[in-house]
């Protein structure tokens, strides 16, 4: 895989659950069985928000030809993504979140294994 190719399927999988999240955020919560309190709605939408600018930064640097960029984005997502999961471990080993939450959990492991390959082993391109 390239990195363009991780960018791409990055910003798709941030993007739809982005608009999931801003435009339909009780039914998203729902599906994860956590609690839709007009607060809840309202931090879903937040997150919306930063899945909206993750995914369009994705989107709009897979082209992009300077590896300074490249690697500082690489970076960012993997230290985000290292974190989601162990968020959504806890979130899902709680209870918090039924057991949909194991594709969170799947979501954030696979972006931090991927972006750790490239970030320290694979090609810059």
């Amino acid at each position: 895989m390239k990195i363009r190719n991780l960018f791409l399927i990055h910003s798709l999988i941030a993007l739809l659950y982005a608009l999931g999240l801003l435009l339909i955020p009780q039914t998203m919560l729902f599906l994860y069985g956590i609690a839709t309190t007009a607060g809840d709605r309202l931090l879903a939408q937040f997150f919306g928000v930063q899945l909206l600018a993750s995914g369009m930064v994705t989107l709009l640097a897979r082209d992009e030809s300077a590896s300074s960029a490249r690697s500082a984005i690489t970076l960012s997502l993997l230290i985000s993504s290292a974190i989601g999961l162990v968020v959504s471990i806890g979130g899902t080993l709680s209870g918090a979140m039924n057991v949909l939450g194991w594709s969170a959990m799947v979501i954030y492991g696979f972006f931090a294994v991927a972006f750790a390959y490239f970030q320290f082993i694979g090609p810059a391109e």
